[in-house]
This record gives C-alpha cells, sequence and structure tokens, in this order.
C-alpha cells in the first residue's frame, strides 16, 4: 500500500506549506496549513493537504479528520477517498476501508491503487472472489502486486 496521492497545491496561497511538505517537513507544512484554515475554513484543499502531512507524520487521527472535513467541504475526488481508505486500512476497519475504495472507483474507475488497496481489504476480511476481482484489474491497469497474487492463488 502506498503513501497516497501527493497533495494539490493550487495557487501561491499556501505555497509555503507546498515547500514544507515536498521537503518533508510536515510539522512546519502543518503550522502553516492550520493558519491558513483558520482564516480559510471552507478551503477544502487545505484539509486534503492537512490530511496527507498529518498521514505522513503518522497522526492518523488527524488525518483521518482531516479528510473527512475535505469531503464535508465538497471535495469529492477519488484520491481523497482513497488516501482516507488508506488509513482506515492501516488500522484494520476493513468495512470503512471498502467502503472508501469503492467510492474511490466509483469516481475513477481506472484507479489501480484503489482497486489494489481494495482487494488487500477484501482478502483480509476473507472475501476471496472479491479480492481476486480487484487484484486483477488492478493488474490489468498497470499495478501489479506480486505478494497478493501469491497469496491469492489458493482461491482460484
Amino acid at each position: 500500500m502506498g503513501t497516497g496521492h501527493q497533495p494539490n497545491y493550487t495557487g501561491a496561497r499556501t505555497s509555503l506549506a507546498a515547500a514544507y511538505l515536498q521537503q518533508g517537513a510536515f510539522d512546519d507544512a502543518i503550522a502553516e496549513l492550520e493558519m491558513w484554515v483558520a482564516g480559510n475554513p471552507d478551503d477544502a484543499e487545505v484539509y486534503f493537504n492537512l490530511g496527507y502531512a498529518y498521514s505522513q507524520k503518522g497522526d492518523t487521527a488527524k488525518a483521518v479528520g482531516a479528510y473527512k472535513r475535505a469531503l464535508a467541504k465538497g471535495l469529492v475526488r477519488a484520491d481523497v477517498h482513497s488516501n482516507l481508505g488508506n488509513l482506515y486500512l492501516q488500522q484494520g476497519l476493513l468495512d470503512e476501508a471498502i467502503s472508501e475504495y469503492l467510492q474511490a472507483i466509483s469516481l475513477q474507475e481506472n484507479f489501480a491503487g484503489a482497486h489494489n488497496n481494495l482487494a488487500m481489504a477484501y482478502f483480509k476480511k476473507q472475501e476471496y472472489a472479491m479480492a481476486i476481482k480487484h487484484c486483477d484489474r488492478s493488474a490489468e491497469l498497470g499495478l501489479s502486486n506480486p505478494a497478493l497474487i501469491k497469496d491469492l492463488l489458493p482461491y482460484r
């Protein structure tokens, strides 16, 4: 499972935070983004960037909250759902992860990473037919997961 999609930097308003994120200075990025969002509470993209920064820092609870706020503020994108799914999968919240990956795929059918991670979630739930379906779709889209393919062999 990857770290998710990189934040989308729109405009100069968050250029300093963007630079911090690119340098891996997540605490500095978070500070800048929090200052920005305090004055611009409806800026959904900033919540997405906060979610990314918090997830990279390992603060799962704050990352989940930020991604949920991005969605609530209208940032309905496949990468937001996929990144949120990744956090749920890391926590073992399989039903929640599956729900997020399915939403990501409904928004972007050819999202190989979402299919791959959905396959892993289904495998962990022992729903092997669905795991195979999404593992195969991920491979068709160019993202092969050799370890999962091997784990699924007995169920084919």
